[in-house]
């Protein structure tokens, strides 16, 4: 051995046994001079040989080190401790050394490869020796695994609200019936997507939930995170252990009113701890098997469980004006991809189970949701809810006259300033933008429109014109409304008789309207009404008892020529019960004294200006009250049998009938027409 080979041997066991002592300072957490040890390291690197020299004696330092760790472990018979951290810890600080330090040996054996490319990097063959040998101690000492085990006895055995008390055993049958509707048609908008994107769902950890002082578990995580043949061991049977007790939990309770609390409870916690649970590299893998193995494939269990979750919610909510916690609950785990769509199908048929309650409910209802909504901050389920509301809405019955009867009770109501008009008409701020066929509701609203101005009001018509117009602006709705309104208006400015018995002040109707008194009022009542002297007239006219009285004043009925009056009349002769024997010459009578008047055209039909009826052919009006004074004491009958009755050609009688549908009096069904009260 020459001076030379001697001095460089002498240099490189010095070198040598500097890089191990480091080595075994950072086993025992003791602060090393990184900048002098990567000199050393680069040093040796500049000659091949003593690289590959260092190289492999390393790998032995690390193996054996390795191995005498492995003895300690198995010849240990307690239960695992902080000593064994420790451990784990020491060797994850030792490659993360490695990793930054080491470099220049795999740069020099790797550039000097004659031909080839070296494919073992010293960082990568240290993992490998602590791969192999601690995975042995991992697997006869199942570390981790009982880490776990103790963890999952936590979350799925120390439930609350196990004491749930409701002894049915059963949950309302509406709760079948609501899970069974279908909600195709609506649009998926949820925030999370659908199946179809679940690989493109990022998922985040969030580390400040992690507090590494507190979780064992995680600290070995932590430290092993570079071991994948631990990894991969370890995930698999966490996978299998956590979805196994999920599924003995979700099975084993029979009450489904605790399960529907512990299903949520389950997966929330599960949510939580997952950070603990799993690395990284696992944490969507975890989230994606749950998300298939438990919750898609248990679909329908899971939709009634949670559709009974929102009617508690929503029905407590209702009744006691708090906030159920579990939905709370609920809405943490809504990370898990398919359970958001499942949770976004729930509350749609929960949604679409109120289409057939009153506006005023389903409006109640969608406040309530919305304020839900708000209180949880989950804005992203304003879209959906609304979308629901929208198809609920519009798969109503005969929505939209709902609406506009709501609107006409309403203003009904606001005569009587027995409401605010804004709070009244917040259920048509919100529905009317929803509604699809808005032209129906536009035809309805000119029906009832013509109604409520016929028995003479016009309070806050044309405010509710304006609303009407904040949403849309529908040209031809609007300029028929408002000459209707206009119109009627100008017939009161404008009330005068020959004989003056009564006065312009008088001219403004005071009576109960007659759409809804049809119903309900009675003879006896009209001496507490306040009218204006003609109608006075009307009043005694028709409740007198003797039929002579009929004939001899109806002329009186009719003297004044204006639609207003006449249809009003009309209003009263099917309002009024009198008997059927004087009918024929009273209405006979009416429909002379009509047809002397002087002016011989008029307009019965508001909402149609183009059709008019002419004073000397026309027995339209007085038909009209024959016509359903007849229905309404049969209830019903054909189109013959009120033709042979009412003797009126058939081509009238159409247009009577016509009328009279439109104007929601009859209605048909096949070929039976039906009073409408």
């Amino acid at each position: 051995m020459t001076n030379q080979e001697m001095t460089i041997t002498k240099e490189y066991l010095e070198i040598k046994n500097m890089i191990k002592e480091n080595m075994h300072d950072v086993l025992c957490f003791k602060k090393i001079k990184g900048i002098e040890l990567y000199k050393n390291i680069f040093m040796l690197s500049s000659s091949i040989e003593l690289a590959e020299m260092l190289f492999n004696d390393l790998i032995k330092y690390l193996t054996n080190v390795c191995q005498n760790f492995y003895k300690k472990i198995t010849n240990k018979k307690s239960k695992m401790n902080n000593k064994y951290i420790d451990h784990f810890l020491k060797y994850s600080n030792l490659l993360s050394v490695i990793s930054d330090l080491f470099v220049p040996i795999d740069e020099v054996l790797m550039c000097n490869s004659i031909g080839k490319v070296k494919s073992e990097t010293f960082y990568k063959l240290a993992v490998d020796i602590f791969d192999v040998e601690i995975l042995k101690m991992v697997n006869i000492g199942n570390i981790c695994m009982n880490l776990l085990k103790e963890d999952l006895n936590i979350i799925f055995n120390d439930m609350e609200y196990t004491d749930y008390k409701r002894d049915e055993g059963k949950y309302p049958k509406f709760i079948d019936d609501i899970a069974g509707i279908n909600v195709d048609k609506i649009q998926k908008v949820f925030w999370t997507g659908n199946e179809s994107n679940l690989k493109n769902k990022n998922i985040k950890r969030d580390e400040s939930k992690i507090d590494k002082g507190n979780f064992i578990l995680l600290q070995i995580l932590q430290s092993l995170k570079i071991v994948s043949k631990y990894n991969c061991y370890y995930e698999k049977d966490a996978i299998i252990s956590i979805i196994k007790n999920i599924k003995n939990k979700l099975n084993s309770e029979k009450n489904i009113f605790i399960l529907s609390k512990n299903a949520s409870i389950i997966f929330n916690k599960l949510e939580k701890n997952i950070e603990r649970i799993f690395l990284e590299c696992s944490y969507e893998k975890i989230y994606n098997l749950i998300d298939q193995e438990i919750i898609h494939s248990r679909k329908e269990k899971i939709i009634i469980l949670f559709v009974h979750e929102l009617v508690e919610l929503f029905y407590n909510y209702k009744i006691h004006n708090v906030l159920d916690i579990h939905i709370k609950g609920i809405l943490n785990f809504r990370s898990f991809p398919s359970f958001n769509a499942i949770f976004e199908e729930s509350l749609l048929k929960f949604i679409l189970h109120f289409r057939h309650k009153e506006i005023t409910e389903i409006f109640k209802f969608f406040n309530d949701v919305m304020e839900i909504i708000k209180y949880y901050d989950v804005k992203e389920l304003e879209l959906v809810v609304i979308n629901a509301f929208k198809h609920s809405i519009n798969n109503k019955e005969y929505i939209e006259e709902k609406l506009v009867t709501f609107i006409h009770n309403n203003l009904l109501k606001l005569r009587n300033k027995e409401a605010d008009f804004d709070k009244c008409m917040q259920p048509f701020d919100v529905f009317f933008p929803m509604l699809k066929y808005k032209q129906l509701f536009y035809d309805y609203y000119l029906i009832y429109l013509e109604k409520r101005l016929l028995s003479g009001e016009v309070f806050y018509e044309n405010d509710m014109i304006q609303k009407i117009k904040e949403h849309e602006i529908n040209y031809v709705f609007l300029r028929n409304a408002q000459s209707m309104i206009s119109e009627i208006s100008k017939s009161f400015d404008s009330l005068y008789i020959d004989n003056n018995f009564f006065y312009q002040q008088e001219s403004q109707i005071q009576i109960q309207p007659l759409v809804l008194s049809r119903n309900y009022w009675s003879i006896k009542d009209y001496d507490r009404i306040k009218l204006p002297e003609y109608f006075n007239r009307i009043i005694k006219f028709i409740c007198k008892d003797n039929s002579e009285y009929y004939i001899a004043n109806s002329h009186c009925i009719v003297e004044i020529n204006d639609k207003l009056y006449q249809m009003t009349l009309l209003h009263y002769l099917v309002l009024i019960e009198y008997s059927l024997e004087i009918e024929d010459k009273l209405l006979n009578e009416i429909r002379l004294s009509l047809n002397n008047l002087e002016n011989s055209n008029y307009l019965l039909e508001l909402k149609n200006e183009d059709k008019k009826y002419y004073q000397e052919n026309d027995h339209f009006l007085v038909a009209k009250a024959r016509l359903l004074k007849y229905l309404k004491r049969n209830q019903k009958a054909s189109f013959n049998e009120i033709m042979e009755i009412l003797k009126i050609n058939s081509t009238n009688l159409e247009d009577i009938i016509t009328e009279c549908i439109n104007q929601m009096y009859i209605r048909k069904e096949n070929d039976t027409y039906f009073y409408l009260p």
